[in-house]
């Protein structure tokens, strides 16, 4: 490990933890971290477990509000607020600090802790480094009439940190057209310890044309949008005696309800990642990958990354990528063809043909053994680690000056007049 790596200090909403979506990827991203080098501040709304945490690391928590407002109808109202007052939140951090003297920040670009970070970033002179995994500008979490105003602060905070890492060479691209600045591109990561297979299961070789084809699912199952598409996956498996089976924090009670009632499909619960592997290496036949076509996530559809393509490319079976043409799957898919199977219309039609192909024993093949190639070469942990510790070794003395005026400004000027009229 190198010393010159800083001392740093990462403030986010997304708690690097042994979990999901964006907490599992901070917790690979930064496991080989030297431990006392590394603080992490967490918000008391999203908190992690201890038994999911990075060993050795201390975890300190930043308050931010009360959760029980989150579940409410006044939910958008209650974000919006918790975005404008997060600069005055920054105040919180040198108690927290006790003894360990940061010398970079990091943050991922997520509700509203990022804000925090950088106004303390701003205050203390220290680089502040962004890792961008999802649009947070756009996403439904604000009020409408905010976003003008976020998107000021946003672009403020991008321009001036000492580095901006998108999780995608789409999310780069259209944040250099929309804020005049060069991110770079940090793809998901692998575990450091994840096991990759060399080749596709002994019986992928096997003729599958007359009998059943089975796709699998690994996650959680979002909206209701997200639902349909599954249901159109199990709908087009049946002409093929297909089963859908379905792994992840699912209830099947909630799920059924909300339309995902066929007969082939199979709800199989969580699994620790490697026996996730091994399942789907002997029960399954393609991964399915399900991106969404809801207008409202049309930004982060195109710009953000599936991160499950990481884990699913380590697996050696064929992937199908279903989502709209302009999302960052199947423009990635395309770029790299012929990786993965692709269907870009929620079309019944569509999805058969696709399943039809699947179902043929040397087309599975033959994306499989490319998905292994590629998944090496775009998600690989040694050079995703490599990369990553890189940008940080490049800014351990580097100050920033001047200070990111506009967070201290708008956000704590807002508060201060909402404050004066409660």
């Amino acid at each position: 490990m190198s010393p010159k790596l800083p001392r740093l200090l990462y403030l986010s909403d997304v708690t690097p933890e042994k979990s999901f979506h964006g907490s599992v990827l901070l917790h690979r991203l930064l496991g080989n971290y030297p431990t006392e080098k590394l603080l992490v501040i967490e918000s008391n709304l999203y908190p992690s477990k201890p038994q999911r945490r990075l060993p050795g690391v201390r975890y300190e928590t930043l308050q931010e509000g009360w959760p029980r407002p989150l579940h409410t109808r006044f939910a958008r109202t209650y974000h919006t607020w918790l975005t404008l007052t997060a600069a005055t939140r920054a105040k919180q951090i040198k108690p927290l600090l006790r003894g360990f003297e940061p010398e970079a920040v990091l943050t991922v670009t997520y509700f509203y802790a990022w804000l925090t970070a950088a106004e303390f970033a701003s205050r203390q002179g220290l680089p502040l480094h962004l890792i961008l995994h999802d649009e947070c500008v756009e996403a439904p979490f604000v009020v409408e009439s905010f976003k003008p105003r976020l998107r000021r602060m946003f672009g403020e905070i991008y321009r001036k940190a000492a580095a901006r890492l998108c999780v995608s060479p789409y999310m780069a691209k259209e944040y250099k057209q929309k804020y005049g600045t060069h991110g770079d591109v940090l793809y998901p990561s692998r575990a450091s310890d994840a096991t990759v297979f060399d080749r596709p299961p002994d019986r992928l070789l096997q003729s599958r044309e007359q009998t059943e084809l089975v796709v699998a699912f690994g996650g959680t199952l979002g909206s209701i949008g997200g639902m349909r598409l599954l249901a159109l996956i199990a709908e087009a498996l049946k002409p093929l005696h297909g089963v859908l089976i379905i792994f992840g924090p699912v209830d099947p009670v909630h799920a059924r309800a909300n339309g995902l009632d066929a007969a082939n499909i199979v709800f199989k619960g969580s699994l620790e990642p490697e026996a996730f592997k091994r399942a789907l290496r002997e029960e399954a036949d393609v991964l399915l990958v399900p991106m969404p076509f809801e207008l409202q996530n049309a930004t982060n559809a195109r710009i953000s990354f599936p991160s499950k393509l990481a884990d699913y490319t380590a697996v050696g079976l064929a992937i199908l990528i279903f989502g709209p043409k302009y999302c960052s799957g199947v423009r990635w898919a395309e770029d790299n063809a012929p990786v993965a199977e692709v269907v870009t219309r929620q079309e019944l039609g569509d999805i058969t043909d696709a399943l039809k192909r699947l179902n043929r024993r040397e087309h599975r093949l033959k994306l499989a053994l490319a998905a292994l190639q590629k998944g090496g070469e775009y998600f690989g942990h040694a050079a995703i680690e490599t990369r990553f510790f890189s940008y940080l070794h490049g800014h351990v003395s580097e100050k920033i000056d001047p200070p990111l005026a506009l967070v201290a400004t708008e956000t704590c000027g807002s508060s201060s007049s909402q404050r004066g009229s409660e």
